[in-house]
């Protein structure tokens, strides 16, 4: 478990990602996420590229 920051420049260097951070893409993105998680039964091993290739799915439809 991560420990707390000890000081305002560490809590400065937190890294968010845009509109991943909170909302509605957010919830979609992990929604899709654990959906492809669940709809096999070999491990599936998910990490920052997915979910942006996910969210860029997502954005892309709503175009």
């Amino acid at each position: 478990m991560a420990s707390p920051p000890r000081s305002r420049r560490d809590v400065l260097r937190a890294l968010g990602v845009g509109a991943l951070a909170i909302g509605d893409i957010k919830y979609r993105v992990h929604t899709g996420l654990l959906g492809r998680m669940h709809a096999t039964d070999s491990p599936v091993y998910l990490s920052y590229p997915e979910a942006f290739e996910m969210a860029r799915e997502i954005v892309a439809d709503r175009l």
